[in-house]
């Protein structure tokens, strides 16, 4: 293991379950103009999980999929901001 490695997995924060993906309807899939995106269920290694399905067409642009709970936002801020601390 490298040694940089080896510092983050000891100072990295206690593992923790924001999500656990089991029903696609907390989740939104949102698009650029011009994308069409769209968030459905698919089966996953332990459980269900998401899956993005997107079409850029002719344009370019994004695709993305947000929670619809406000709950899973602030824990998700809350995990960017600490990681983002440095």
């Amino acid at each position: 293991m490298k040694p940089f490695a080896l510092l983050f997995a000891l100072l990295a924060p206690e593992a923790s379950l924001i999500d656990g993906f089991q029903n696609a309807g907390d989740w939104t899939a949102s698009a650029s103009d011009g994308v069409v995106a769209r968030v459905s269920p698919v089966d996953g290694a332990t459980g269900l999980a998401l899956r993005l399905d997107y079409d850029f067409g002719t344009v370019s642009g994004y695709a993305l999929v947000a929670p619809r709970t406000a709950g899973v936002c602030q824990q998700l801020e809350a995990l960017v901001r600490l990681l983002s601390s440095g």
